[in-house]
């Protein structure tokens, strides 16, 4: 179990699972207090070990990650690049071991020799990107996989045509993949990962490159073999994961910092209802503006005659919405109500994993400026110390301090709030990369 202190870094929700995982008795996936740390550089360790002067350079790519998940359930896994999704997908299919912490399917221990054999079995993956072999026919994939598998010669047949026949992919099976479209080999990859009837069903980015209609087509496949089976799906689409997801987890920093269903994470952690409006003038939208107060609603951003509000009682905003009706407020040309989206949550939780539900609707565009400019001047720090003795160093620090240089210029001269926020979030992504990249050189450069 985490220690005092470990706790403290664990979010409420990374707490309630916790608690929920330990005391589970369901038939499922369960991880219990999963830590992994990686040895950024054996050469440079090698090296400071010999030299005497010995230096940490590990990194936690995963901490106290507790999680339940119970069969015939979909857990949508989100995090941005970094946040920890591969590292766990890799340690679930048994490419890592963790450094601390147990995991159980089906009662069979990850961390064990005879139990890792049996989970692998259990397991079925589809990764990102298609790995098929272009000459060799849908069938042919699946006789190559169902030998890997180990499937009974006698079963073969049948296993093959029923996946077949799910992807809808029975008709084409002597085609050669190389002849397949993009949804097509999707599909594919789906009934690879299928063979064997696996327990739980990892899917990578299932849809990355369909069209809305293969989409959909992946998308019912998937809510069909949820129903005997664990599946976690990894994606960056927020219309997937809350089209397909039973619980969804966000990840950050190695942690799974909120989970809870689409419904719950918007209420809890969302801004709730937004009203923009559009005026036919600018007084017409100073009257707006302080009209608006009558309704309890509350200004979020005006550009001219746009105006956005936040709506903080729901009895009011149906009174607002029945005098608009009826013709009883005047000056608005056009206006619109908006729910909080996934999106927006996850863009919270991704710029400050540590605050509380009821902390992230108070962060003011100033709070956010004031960050990333804290931000900003740490990494400036952090560049200007490294090792002037490579080139491939000196570029990427004088790129960046460019970079840096003109973002600060353009948050100063932005006066629309809405567009300041999306090029704060931006930049949020950005910093998060460069991060990684002065991480990366100072590993393979260390001072």
């Amino acid at each position: 179990m985490p220690s005092f202190d470990e706790r403290k870094d664990m979010s409420k929700d990374a707490i309630l699972e916790m608690e929920r995982t330990t005391m589970s008795t369901a038939e499922g996936l369960q991880l219990f207090n999963i830590n992994k740390r990686f040895i950024s550089d054996w050469s440079s360790l090698v090296n400071k070990i010999t030299s005497g002067r010995v230096r940490d350079r590990s990194i936690n790519a995963l901490s106290n990650v507790f999680l339940t998940i119970e069969m015939g359930q979909c857990f949508g896994l989100l995090g941005h690049n970094g946040a920890g999704k591969t590292t766990l997908i890799n340690i679930l299919c048994g490419v890592y071991t963790p450094s601390t912490g147990s995991c159980f399917l089906l009662g069979n221990s990850l961390t064990s020799a005879t139990g890792i054999d049996r989970i692998q079995k259990l397991i079925g993956l589809c990764p990102q990107h298609d790995v098929l072999f272009p000459d060799l026919t849908a069938l042919e994939h699946l006789e190559l996989f169902a030998d890997i598998k180990g499937i009974p010669v006698k079963e073969r047949r049948s296993t093959i045509n029923q996946r077949l026949k799910e992807v809808e992919l029975y008709d084409v099976r002597k085609k050669k993949a190389t002849a397949f479209s993009g949804g097509m080999r999707r599909r594919l990859s789906l009934a690879i990962a299928c063979i064997g009837n696996p327990k739980v069903l990892i899917l990578d980015e299932p849809t990355t490159g369909l069209d809305p209609i293969n989409k959909r087509k992946v998308w019912d496949l998937i809510n069909k073999m949820k129903r005997e089976r664990i599946i976690i799906l990894a994606t960056h689409s927020m219309s997937e994961v809350e089209y397909l997801s039973d619980r969804i987890g966000i990840m950050t920093g190695g942690r799974i910092n909120c989970l809870g269903s689409a419904k719950s994470l918007k209420t809890r952690y969302g801004d709730g209802h937004n009203i923009s409006i559009t005026t036919h003038s600018v007084d017409a939208a100073n009257k707006i503006d302080e009209l608006m107060v009558s309704y309890d609603m509350s200004i979020l951003s005006r550009n001219g005659t746009m105006l956005k509000f936040k709506v903080n009682s729901e009895r009011r905003l149906g009174d607002f919405m029945g005098d608009v009706e009826e013709g009883n407020i005047s000056g608005i040309k056009n206006w619109s109500l908006m729910n909080s989206s996934l999106e927006d949550v996850f863009i919270k939780i991704s710029k400050n994993p540590f605050l509380e539900e009821n902390d992230l609707n108070e962060i003011s565009i100033e709070d956010s400026i004031r960050l990333i400019k804290g931000e900003l001047k740490d990494l400036k720090s952090d560049i200007a110390k490294l090792n002037q003795g490579s080139v491939e160093m000196q570029e990427s620090k004088e790129s960046h301090l460019d970079h840096f240089d003109s973002f600060a210029k353009d948050i100063e001269h932005h006066n629309d709030n809405d567009e300041l926020r999306q090029l704060i979030i931006r930049q949020s992504e950005k910093i998060k990369d460069l991060e990684d990249k002065i991480n990366a050189l100072n590993f393979q450069h260390p001072q």
